[in-house]
């Protein structure tokens, strides 16, 4: 029977010139138990019970040193390795790069689901894309309005006014659509509804469940367009179709009926004019990101695999990034205009940990509480599962480079390594993050607004904050035993991070 291997973690420590390694052993160590470095003193092996493991060391080390044997009956060891002398040099603060921004895509990019590949982004709907800037320009601007030098009386012109929405900006403000012009976030891309394809939104869902209810009640409303009636169990709503509504209609709206305010949903049937580039709706509710924040978005669903795709919102259709996968027509001469990339799929971590970097370099936190957004106060049945559904994170180094004795990857979404000639895995990109359940919704908001609180939330589907909490809790049980707690209760998760390379265009 072979014997377990080693579980070897090294973590490049570059303010104090250093590298940490930590190993488990199976058994304590014994004679057997034997540390070495390779000739070119890149690669550190540990032998213990007549099992090998390897790892790739994150950093040069100094030319002197030699790691120290392990004493006896030890099952945790560590080592403190130091770097190769080298001139001293200002560190940048870190900023994650995310993939698919704006630069990086094209008029023949086009996005498919990643569940079932149905095209959701036909290559050529989009001819420009625009990366999006921070979540908080508006409200930047809006200070910086304030706060500039006072122009005389006779000088101010009409832009000068009071109304923040009339001058384009604000903390009232939000980016809005345009057809033909995707535009980009960290985490999604905001699109306009005729550009994206095979998707069904939540109020097609309700109608189609108010009409299965109803479908043979006395009282029918016409479609606008007469020459296509409509038909039992027919599941498609236009913004001019109308519902079979029941016998007891007493003139109550589409969007009373599910629970939405017909005024601010462009999706909603109704002739009142709808701004084309700037909504005055508020965007921040507190929570730190975009995503799903408004009362009146409704999901986005994969017409042939039901997976949520995104929301759609009053300021259009939000497709989450790591709900899609890329695919982008070749435009070297020599190829044939049909020839396709294999498709892409970054996993959750690529997009999600920029977006928490981001929101943590401009909000001066580094703790989240990652959860659902509340449920409707009228939805009936709504899981308790998923109303409790949430992490607790603290973002504790955001750009790390780590290495690990095993082969298998950090992601789940992500093809496991392949040994080749019996090399260690190379050295990664990371961050590291503390994690915990989050507290229950109540005591959750209590730590929110709390005057005080330096903690921020996150609101992201259930499914996608259950998805990046299994994440975190596989690569806790990659680490040695000794590094996967930290002082006061939270565990330690390393996920890799994008490094700005081709795999993730």
């Amino acid at each position: 029977m072979t014997s377990p291997k080693p579980l070897i973690y090294a973590e490049l420590l570059p303010n104090i010139r250093q590298i940490s390694v930590l190993a488990a052993l199976p058994t304590p160590s014994d004679a057997t138990t034997r540390v070495s470095l390779s000739a070119d003193r890149a690669v550190l092996t540990l032998v213990h019970n007549g099992a090998t493991a390897s790892l790739q060391l994150p950093g040069a080390i100094a030319p002197a040193y030699t790691p120290t044997q392990p004493h006896s009956t030890l099952a945790q060891l560590s080592w403190r390795i130091p770097l190769v002398a080298s001139p001293s040099q200002p560190r940048a603060a870190p900023s994650l790069p995310a993939p698919w921004s704006a630069g990086a895509l094209a008029n023949t990019s086009s996005f498919f689901c990643r569940g079932c590949r149905g095209v959701i982004l036909p290559s050529g709907r989009v001819t420009t894309w625009r990366d999006l800037p921070s979540e908080n320009w508006a409200e930047m601007m809006e200070f910086w309005h304030c706060h500039k030098p006072d122009v005389p009386v006779g000088e101010k012109g009409e832009e000068e006014g009071g109304d923040n929405t009339m001058k384009g900006y604000g903390a009232n403000t939000r980016m809005m659509a345009q057809k033909g012009v995707g535009k980009v976030d960290l985490t999604y891309f905001l699109l306009d509804s005729e550009d994206c394809s095979g998707l069904e939104s939540g109020i097609k869902k309700a109608a189609c469940q108010l009409n299965a209810s109803v479908a043979r009640s006395p009282i029918q409303m016409p479609q606008s367009d007469s020459s296509t009636p409509f038909q039992d169990g027919e599941c498609t709503l236009s913004n001019r179709e109308w519902v079979t509504l029941p016998s007891g209609f007493s003139g109550f709206s589409m969007g009373e009926y599910l629970g939405l305010d017909e005024e601010h949903n462009s999706y909603l049937p109704t002739s009142r004019p709808q701004p084309s580039a700037i909504s005055s709706e508020p965007l921040f509710h507190k929570q730190t990101n975009p995503l799903q924040t408004s009362p009146s978005s409704l999901a986005l669903s994969c017409a042939s695999c039901a997976a949520q795709i995104g929301a759609s919102t009053p300021a259009g259709y939000q497709l989450y990034k790591w709900s899609l996968s890329l695919t982008a027509l070749l435009t070297t001469s020599t190829s044939s205009p049909t020839t396709q990339l294999a498709p892409t799929s970054p996993p959750l971590p690529h997009f999600l940990l920029p977006q928490l970097q981001a929101q943590s370099s401009a909000l001066g936190v580094s703790k989240f509480i990652i959860r659902p957004p509340p449920p409707p106060a009228d939805a009936e049945g709504q899981s308790n599962t998923d109303a409790e559904v949430g992490v607790y994170v603290w973002l504790f180094a955001p750009s790390l480079t780590v290495s690990f004795s095993s082969l298998s990857s950090l992601s789940s979404n992500s093809p496991p390594s392949t040994p080749l000639h019996d090399s260690p895995p190379p050295a990664l990109p990371a961050s590291k993050l503390l994690f915990r359940p989050a507290p229950p919704r109540d005591e959750a908001t209590a730590i929110l607004d709390a005057p005080n609180s330096a903690v921020e939330e996150v609101r992201l589907p259930a499914s996608v904050v259950r998805a990046f909490t299994t994440l975190l809790q596989e690569s806790n049980a990659r680490l040695p035993e000794g590094a996967r707690a930290f002082a006061g209760g939270w565990d330690v998760g390393i996920l890799e991070v994008w490094d700005g390379g081709e795999g993730g265009v």
